[in-house]
């Protein structure tokens, strides 16, 4: 609903019910709130979302890289290859996955130190 007319929505419902009544109007002062919300909770399922498809897709590669790492036909060149490149997916899964957590760590410390703030 959020990001695709939730807010519409309590606003056709506020004007259903009437915005001269009470709930009316509850719904229409709320429905700008809703609307960010569910659009933020939408944006945040779809950044789950497409971080689990890369990770899908990583451990996938990892596979089929080991497979041919076990394969007796591939030549030692080119399992010398395989093998980079399985180190070059680590190390990139490794920073992708540092960097999720120092963007976490940010926003908490920044609200860490809202809450903490003495008025």
């Amino acid at each position: 609903m959020g990001g695709v007319g939730g807010g519409t929505a309590l606003i056709a419902a506020a004007q259903h019910i009437g915005t001269d009544k009470t709930w009316g109007q509850v719904l229409l002062y709320l429905s700008p709130m809703v609307s960010v919300a569910l659009g933020s909770v939408i944006y945040y399922c779809f950044a789950q979302m497409n971080w689990m498809v890369l990770v899908f897709e990583v451990k996938r590669a990892k596979r089929t890289l080991l497979e041919q790492l076990e394969d007796p036909n591939v030549s030692d060149q080119v399992k010398e290859d395989i093998r980079r490149d399985l180190d070059e997916i680590d190390r990139r899964l490794s920073s992708a996955r540092l960097a999720r957590v120092r963007a976490a760590s940010k926003s908490m410390d920044k609200w860490l130190a809202k809450s903490t703030e003495v008025e």
